[in-house]
């Protein structure tokens, strides 16, 4: 019975001194910051100028686009590594059994139970968990890379599609025109008018009721496109989304370009990426210099030993002690052969950095350029050409009808002045691609400023 007892307190004692040696190494780690990051996925987009369907479609597209969903899953992975990053190596227990007992002047050691824990050098852990975070931020930052782009994509479709929505209404509206001019044909036929005059016209209509069909067709392959982007497999249909006319002064223009420039280069997500790979450069510097530092190594030993009948004082009793040690970092030429490497790829990304920024000047100055013009041509053909071509149309139906001009002249009138119109919206639609581009650029906040 004295026997059992002296095991289980012998039990008892070794649990709590493994207990003690555990917990020291779990209060010796580095914790993370207590401060909760309240950053969330969401993405600010303003909406304020924006029709409703196209901010149905945008909202919709954030939720279900694979591409949005698969980098929102890639920053949650790698944030999630944090914990891994800080944590300590698994602790080594070792049980060494005596077959054959070691006799000692206290009596028989039977066995020896050892516990070992690595520790990093000061600082390692948490220069691991700074990387970590640059690298959850950088994958963050491609999260919102891919939102810009896919709301980038969506706005030139849908602009694309209420463009051919405007062709379509051009399209009905001229053809109209061109039936209501058979009532006139066929009084000139009466009176002598010539049957070729006929002929011409119902070409005409039927060339323009092919035309009508080829855009309904092209709308059907648009918004296929669309709800491609949105991400989901159900269709959905969009009645009559409409293109507004926008102009700015001269300006107007160049004082929202000295705006728009400086958000271009300080908001800019691809920007922010290459400034990122440069921060998980310098903290993989630090890293590699941190593993030349040694390791600690604390231990806990206890041997279970056994009584002999000795008169000793501590016969029979366990002996234990705690053994400190170090690794030593003896080849340093893989130590140096990390940090130059290092070194060099901090050099790369900076050079990755400078090549993005010369990239964004250039994308820049084309949509700069690009709007100058189109905000020019909606100007001509809105204000000018195309009310001009309508007074034509209206004055050459009189010319005709008192037989002053020809049926094609009229009919060459009516196609200028659809071919004017359709000028006057393509470059709106282009006008809104190419703010979408820029909105793309920008990124982040301040979309109200450019909407």
């Amino acid at each position: 019975m004295t026997s059992i007892n002296q095991t289980g307190l012998r039990l008892i004692r070794w649990s709590l001194l493994l207990t003690l040696l555990y917990g020291s190494a779990l209060l010796a780690e580095e914790r993370p910051s207590t401060k909760k990051n309240t950053e969330k996925s969401q993405h600010k987009i303003f909406w304020q100028h924006l029709p409703e369907d196209l901010k149905s479609y945008i909202k919709v597209a954030l939720n279900f686009n694979p591409q949005i969903k698969k980098s929102h899953f890639q920053w949650q992975a790698i944030k999630s590594k944090y914990g891994n990053a800080i944590g300590l190596s698994d602790p080594i227990i070792n049980i060494n059994y005596m077959i054959s007992p070691i006799e000692t002047k206290t009596g028989p050691q039977r066995a020896q139970l050892s516990l070992s824990q690595k520790f990093p050098w000061f600082g390692v852990r948490k220069s691991k968990g700074a990387l970590i975070i640059a690298e959850a931020e950088k994958a963050h930052q491609i999260l919102n890379a891919d939102i810009y782009n896919l709301v980038k994509h969506i706005k030139i479709a849908y602009y694309n599609y209420a463009y051919a929505g405007k062709q379509l209404s051009i399209a009905q509206d001229n053809h109209k025109l061109l039936k209501h001019l058979e009532p006139i044909i066929n009084k000139k036929l009466q009176v002598g008018g010539k049957q070729s005059d006929l002929l011409k016209l119902q070409i005409a209509i039927d060339q323009l009721g092919q035309k009508i069909e080829t855009i309904k067709s092209k709308r059907k392959k648009i918004m296929a496109h669309l709800n491609t982007l949105v991400g989901i497999k159900t269709n959905i249909t969009i009645d009559s989304p409409k293109l507004v006319q926008r102009q700015l002064s001269i300006k107007d223009i160049n004082k929202e370009f000295d705006e728009w420039k400086l958000l271009v280069f300080s908001n800019n997500p691809e920007l922010k990426i290459k400034k990122q790979n440069i921060k998980i450069a310098e903290k993989n510097i630090d890293l590699a210099h941190m593993k030349r530092r040694p390791k600690f190594i604390v231990g806990l030993k206890y041997i279970l030993t056994d009584s002999d009948g000795s008169n000793l004082s501590n016969a029979g009793e366990d002996p234990y002690g705690i053994s400190v040690g170090l690794s030593i970092p003896l080849w340093s030429k893989k130590y140096k052969s990390t940090i130059n490497s290092s070194y060099l790829l901090k050099a790369s990304q900076e050079h990755a950095f400078q090549s993005q920024l010369l990239k964004l000047n250039d994308q820049w100055e084309t949509i700069k350029n690009n709007l100058l013009d189109l905000n020019s041509k909606i100007s001509l053909y809105g204000n000018k050409i195309t009310p001009k071509a309508k007074q034509i149309i209206d004055l050459d139906i009189v010319l005709y009808s008192t037989g002053k001009i020809s049926i094609q002249h009229l009919i060459d009138s009516i196609r200028s002045y659809l071919k004017y119109e359709n000028l006057l919206w393509l470059n709106v639609k282009n006008w809104e691609e190419e703010i979408a581009k820029l909105e793309a650029l920008i990124g982040g906040k301040n979309y109200e400023t450019i909407n």
